[in-house]
């Protein structure tokens, strides 16, 4: 078998084992970054941080002119915080049952403190980002090592081909 038409069960065995690689580095990346804190005043978040702000049922029902009916939560990009206003321009809504509603370009959207029943600023996680490159290099290793043994020997089969004869 040569190294250039990979094929049988060392194929299937490289095949899977990226696709198993790809699934963990991007779900590591995916929650490693960013973790969520909570804030007690509005004006804490610098304009341009990203927040999380989850509504009161009241605040749900308030809100439904300017996003929809049953919008529990929403996230976005800071804008202002003015008296007793926070301006968000929006990225993302949820339901009360979790699904998220399509937001086209960067409304912005005023919401009364009073309708906030919690907020959370997503903020950069040094420690999580550096075992998430980590994981990435070791699960990046472990690829190469399965592979080049898959690619390095054996019959189509899986059995070891037999040596060359004498010269």
């Amino acid at each position: 078998m040569s190294t250039t038409t990979l094929q049988g069960a060392g194929h299937r065995r490289i095949g899977a084992l990226r696709s198993i690689c790809w699934a963990f580095t991007l779900g590591t990346f995916a929650s490693a970054c960013y973790r969520n804190v909570p804030v007690a005043q509005p004006s804490q978040v610098t304009p341009g941080g990203m927040v999380r702000i989850q509504f009161s049922l009241e605040g749900s029902r308030q809100m439904e002119r300017q996003l929809g009916p049953e919008v529990r939560s929403v996230f976005g990009k800071l804008d202002a915080v003015q008296n007793d206003t926070v301006y968000l321009l929006l990225q993302e809504s949820r339901t009360i049952n979790g699904q998220v509603l399509p937001t086209t370009g960067n409304p912005r959207v005023a919401i009364a403190r009073v309708l906030i029943a919690e907020m959370n600023e997503r903020v950069h996680n040094k420690r999580r980002s550096v075992l998430a490159a980590v994981a990435v290099i070791a699960s990046a290793v472990v690829l190469l090592v399965v592979a080049s043994k898959a690619i390095g020997g054996g019959g189509q089969d899986g059995t070891t081909p037999p040596p060359p004869p004498p010269t």
